[in-house]
């Protein structure tokens, strides 16, 4: 579930999915000068980073990926 500080992070662009690649694989972009310039201001803690990717991960497998 996205809290409010989760999903204004994730309005910052730090990840982001950039479609597919040729095998059909969906990309995932983690965008580390982003990264960066949060923790310089201490934006993000290692609690939101993990939702942050907890939601991404699981939005690839029940959006984007196919059983087998």
């Amino acid at each position: 579930m996205l809290q409010d500080r989760t999903l204004t992070l994730l309005n910052k662009g730090l990840f982001y999915i950039h479609g597919r690649c040729k095998d059909y694989s969906p990309i995932m972009i983690f965008d580390l000068k982003t990264m960066a310039e949060l923790l310089e201001k201490n934006e993000i803690d290692f609690e939101n980073f993990q939702n942050i990717h907890n939601f991404f991960a699981n939005y690839i497998i029940m959006n984007m990926l196919v059983p087998g």
